[in-house]
C-alpha cells in the first residue's frame, strides 16, 4: 500500500504544495484567473489529433510536390513542440502517461516516390508522434493522387 497524494498533483513535494496552493485558490474565489491558474498545472490533455488534408504530407521528397511547402515543415514542427511540452507537463505532475500526436492525412497510392502511401509512419525526432494517412475515396474508388 502506498500512502501520499494520487499521482498528478506533483513530481516532487514543492510542485505538490503549489498545485494544492493554486487548488485552494480556485476554491476560496473561482474567478477566470485562479481557475486557468489551477488547469495549467494539471495535465488533461494526452492524445492529439489533427487533421492535414493536404497533398503529399511527409517528412522527406515532397518539398515541390502539389499542396506541399510551409504548411507541413510548420505542422511537424508544431508537433515536435506539442509532444516535447506534454511530455514535460506530463513528468513534472509525476504522472506516467505517454502522450500520443496523431497527424492524419491523405494516403496517396500513386506516391512518386516519398512515402506518403505508407499507412503509418513515425514522425522524426519524436517518441509517440505518428502521422496517420488513410484513402480519400470518390463514388468511382480510391483517389490515386
Amino acid at each position: 500500500m502506498e500512502w501520499g497524494l494520487d499521482k498528478g498533483w506533483g513530481d516532487v513535494a514543492e510542485t505538490v504544495k503549489e498545485t494544492m496552493r493554486s487548488l485552494s485558490e480556485v476554491l476560496q474565489a473561482p474567478d477566470p484567473l485562479n481557475v486557468e491558474k489551477f488547469f495549467s498545472r494539471v495535465p488533461t490533455t494526452f492524445n492529439i489529433v489533427i487533421f492535414s488534408p493536404h497533398g503529399y504530407f511527409g517528412q522527406a521528397d515532397v518539398l515541390g510536390l502539389p499542396d506541399t511547402g510551409g504548411q507541413v515543415v510548420y505542422i511537424l514542427d508544431q508537433v515536435r513542440a506539442m509532444e516535447e511540452e506534454l511530455l514535460f507537463r506530463i513528468k513534472k505532475q509525476g504522472l506516467g502517461v505517454k502522450p500520443q500526436i496523431l497527424v492524419v492525412t491523405r494516403l496517396i497510392p500513386d506516391a512518386r516516390g516519398t512515402k506518403c502511401n505508407q499507412e503509418l509512419e513515425s514522425i522524426f525526432n519524436t517518441k509517440h508522434s505518428h502521422i496517420l494517412r488513410v484513402p480519400f475515396r470518390t463514388e468511382k474508388g480510391v483517389l490515386r493522387q
